[in-house]
């Protein structure tokens, strides 16, 4: 919802932030990846798997973030 949001403002916005917003779908779409991949995981491979799920969201968090600071200057 909120890499929606910072698109629809990025459309007045330099194509360094159409670019940011761009990683962070890629971002978004690797996360739905991997959870795919924890969906048909045994229990051994659910502790990997959750880790790099929580660096994902930790990751497209701090790229919101640093989207949204572009838009307060």
């Amino acid at each position: 919802t909120e890499i929606d949001a910072l698109t629809e403002r990025a459309e007045n916005a330099g194509a360094d932030v159409r670019d940011e917003i761009a990683g962070l779908r890629a971002k978004q779409d690797e996360a739905r990846t991997k959870l795919a991949s924890l969906r048909n995981a045994g229990d051994g491979a659910w502790q990997d798997l959750k880790a790099g799920m929580e660096m994902a969201r930790d990751a497209i968090g701090e790229a919101i973030e640093s989207a949204k600071s572009r838009f307060n200057k």
